[in-house]
């Protein structure tokens, strides 16, 4: 999220809820423990970066997991969970 919240596009393993956040926009993702997706992803980074609008990845980043943004979708839950 950090470098998300930087602009930088990412190269994350396809586990837990890792896929919700990565998509094709803000970085690529791979099978854990696949090294040969890790180079092939590596090597699509390095060669299509310029293809990454950081500045629509920090903003999305930003106004997703904000501080504020997280404690309204947490209120949400909770509301919806009192009934």
């Amino acid at each position: 999220l950090e470098a998300l919240c930087c602009g930088l596009p990412v190269i994350a393993t396809r586990v837990g809820g890792i896929p919700e956040i990565i998509n094709q926009q803000n970085g690529l993702l791979i099978e854990p423990g696949n090294e040969t997706q890790l180079i092939q992803a590596i090597e699509k980074m390095m060669d299509h970066y310029s293809n990454y609008n950081r500045k629509t990845i920090s903003e999305n980043a930003v106004l997703k997991f904000s501080y504020a943004s997280v404690g309204q979708q947490l209120y949400s839950l909770y509301q919806t969970r009192q009934g």
